[in-house]
């Protein structure tokens, strides 16, 4: 993915333009690296990006947030209460 196939009026993070110019590196021939599934699967599926293992290479932390002030918003609770069935599930 690079500038111009980004959705008009989208606004892009300085972290998240960095990681889209590692994965069009990787996808240009630039050589390899560490890509989220997200943005390594499309060029994986189209056959121009090859994964070095099937199974991922690292697990990593992820947090769901939310702002304070929601905490006692029920479609947070909801969220919780649907995150934690699923994870109970894989166990």
């Amino acid at each position: 993915m690079n500038r111009d196939d980004r959705q008009p009026g989208t606004r892009h993070r300085p972290w998240s333009r960095a990681i889209t110019a590692v994965a069009d590196a990787i996808t240009w021939g630039a050589g390899m690296g560490l890509l989220p599934p997200f943005l390594g699967e499309p060029g994986r599926a189209q056959g121009t990006l090859v994964r070095l293992h099937d199974p991922p290479i690292a697990t990593l932390p992820v947090h769901a947030l939310y702002h304070a002030s929601q905490r006692d918003d029920v479609r947070v609770r909801v969220l919780v209460d649907e995150l934690e069935a699923q994870l109970r599930a894989t166990v």
